[in-house]
């Protein structure tokens, strides 16, 4: 595929190039239009007397680009399977929606997502970046008034929507039976009770859950994980510091480690999952966290949660756990392992279960980097490290997987591991 840079506006001083792209339209494997995308389709005719082998179409309009407004007919006869939309209207593309089975779209209205589950019934990967704020946002959405049911889609990624009630909206009316994975991340706080409602109304096989969001209280989280017993990797990002992990989730956690044997059909708190990924704005109890797998020696014992993994995150920089020569600053110092807990941390690991740690990489503000915090902690503490020779590679080789999610922006994996997992 070859890239053709054209000027932000049509001119008539390249009309003889769209007559060569009209000619070999039959041909194209991807079709990328990057701004002017609404005058430049008006301005195609394309080949359309013959089917189109076009499978990926990425169209961006701009600040300054005019929404398409009248039906785009020359992409009548394209039936892609992968479609990126950034800033243009659903309702001109006359595309092959049946086709399509992924999507990333940014900056539509919430009845235009609703009609997009509508239109392509075999959708797997719906990528949802932000809705829109264009002319229309006054104006009364379209919602339809029963549930929009989807049989096909299993991931589900929500980035950076602009509105909290517009998230609700759309959550308040989709059904999606066949759900994997759910990623919500989103600088509003997230309604709990629409969340809780879908992931009811769906009683789907969710496996994968990952929040970055706020919640109004320490307990509205807990309500949401009770009604997944089928999640096996749950990662969880608070904002602004907030302590619901280690004050809330961490201890029921290590309460509700074992179901009861005397009632099996009881539906216990997250029985099945095995990767747990959270990334703490604050220091966190590592009273609680050290209790997090529950009893070492209940680890054989039937009904227990086969979680193995847990990650750690921290918002403070990784440069002064790194290095061991390097003096910690008093930030620093109160995230390290409290000296009482420690044993108990050695003990998880002898015991073949893996917890690591994570924070901001110094050098690249935006990455996340692994870091050994058990052994700064016993240097800090005068612990002799000698018993902890042999866990050393432990860390670094068995690592999770997932493990994906350190060493790019938080929930950024998602979008690769939903395309892999079709």
């Amino acid at each position: 595929m070859k890239r053709y840079p054209l000027p932000r506006y049509v001119d008539t001083c390249y009309d003889s190039l769209v007559k060569i792209f009209d000619k070999y339209s039959a041909r194209w494997y991807a079709l990328e239009v990057i701004l002017g995308a609404s005058s430049f389709l008006q301005k195609l005719q394309l080949d359309q007397s013959q089917p189109s082998i076009l499978p990926k179409i990425r169209l961006e309009g701009g600040s300054n680009d005019a929404p398409l407004r009248e039906q785009v007919e020359i992409l009548q006869t394209a039936c892609p399977d992968d479609v990126y939309l950034k800033d243009v209207r659903l309702k001109p593309l006359r595309i092959g929606w049946k086709h399509v089975t992924q999507a990333v779209i940014y900056g539509f209205q919430v009845d235009e997502f609703l009609e997009l589950l509508r239109l392509a019934t075999r959708l797997q990967f719906l990528d949802i970046r932000r809705t829109s704020v264009s002319e229309r946002h006054r104006q009364k959405l379209n919602i339809p008034v029963d549930f929009v049911k989807h049989e096909q889609l299993r991931i589900l990624n929500i980035h950076f929507v602009d509105n909290g009630a517009r998230d609700a909206l759309f959550l308040s009316k989709i059904n999606l039976p066949s759900l994997k994975y759910l990623c919500y991340n989103s600088d509003k706080f997230v309604v709990p009770t629409e969340l809780k409602n879908l992931l009811i109304r769906c009683a789907c096989p969710l496996q994968t859950l990952a929040l970055a969001c706020h919640f109004n209280g320490e307990d509205e989280i807990t309500p949401v994980l009770e009604v997944i017993p089928t999640l096996r990797h749950l990662e969880l990002k608070p904002y602004h510091g907030s302590d619901y992990l280690s004050n809330n989730i961490f201890p029921l956690l290590f309460r509700t480690c074992l179901q009861s044997p005397n009632n099996p059909e009881q539906v216990a708190f997250l029985p099945n999952p095995e990767f747990l990924n959270c990334y703490s704005g604050s220091p966190i109890s590592w009273r609680a966290t050290s209790k997090i797998f529950g009893r070492i020696s209940e680890l054989g014992v039937p009904y227990r949660r086969p979680l193995r993994t847990v990650q750690i995150g921290f918002q403070c920089e990784a440069s002064g756990f790194c290095h061991a020569t390097l003096d910690l600053s008093q930030k620093s110092q109160n995230y390290l392992v409290d000296k009482e807990i420690i044993p108990q941390i050695l003990s998880l690991k002898k015991a073949g279960l893996n917890i690591q740690f994570y924070s901001l990489d110094p050098e690249i503000r935006c990455l996340y980097k692994l870091f050994d915090l058990l052994d700064r902690s016993m240097r800090y503490h005068d612990i002799p490290v000698q018993e902890k020779e042999d866990l050393n590679c432990h860390f670094e080789s068995n690592l999770p997987g997932c493990l994906p999610t350190v060493g790019r922006p938080f929930l950024k994996f998602w979008e690769e591991l939903g395309r892999f997992a079709l």
